[in-house]
């Protein structure tokens, strides 16, 4: 998906009130499947966005996601240091993190089980890569117990979201992404991944 395309989270022809309400139907759904251990496969759809656009978009966000956009849009993250910060404790979070931009190829797609992911640029460009959950992706490593993260060796039909300073995207959990991907050349970056416990999605 290209930024042309995808910005303010539209996928193809749809606008981006429909996509939304389709993600979030998808989201509830998920969970749902995911309470009843079944393994029923899901196609990802990713909300893009910045700051901007949010103020007109969040009537159609969860109540939770449009809190934690809140703590990023009040918060002076030039005054913090990187590190966790504490919203609503366990349930929601944020982790101000300094990473390097790697080629997408050194980078390793992941998913979650139990958090959403907002994660939001604050300096640099950054490219993210997504795919569908789909019996092409392979599992190389799990580790969702502690860290609530799974790691894939293979996965099928990734497109690239470029992200510039402002600008986020939302991953819920089963959202295949391949995070700090460099956007032509390798560079460090500024980020907040703000955490969001799935059980918040239904307020």
């Amino acid at each position: 998906m290209s930024r042309r395309e995808g910005h303010r989270a539209v996928i193809g022809r749809r606008s981006w009130q429909e996509m939304l309400f389709t993600k979030f139907e998808q989201v509830y759904t998920w969970v749902a499947r995911h309470t009843e251990n079944s393994e029923q496969e899901a196609d990802v759809q990713v909300i893009v966005s910045d700051l901007t656009n949010w103020e007109r978009e969040k009537q159609v966000y969860p109540k939770a996601i449009n809190r934690g956009l809140e703590f990023i849009q009040s918060t002076d993250f030039g005054s913090l240091k990187p590190g966790r910060y504490d919203i609503e404790g366990d349930r929601m979070f944020a982790l101000l993190q300094e990473p390097t931009t790697l080629a997408w190829e050194k980078q390793r797609p992941e998913s979650h089980q139990t958090y959403t992911d907002i994660q939001f640029l604050l300096e640099g460009d950054e490219v993210i890569r997504v795919a569908p959950l789909t019996a092409d992706a392979v599992i190389s490593e799990e580790d969702f117990a502690a860290r609530d993260i799974a790691f894939y060796s293979t996965v099928a039909e990734e497109q690239a979201i470029r992200l510039r300073p402002g600008s986020f995207t939302v991953f819920y959990p089963g959202d295949i992404h391949r995070p700090c991907c460099s956007a032509g050349q390798e560079q460090k970056i500024r980020k907040v991944v703000l955490k969001i416990h799935k059980s918040l999605l239904f307020e």
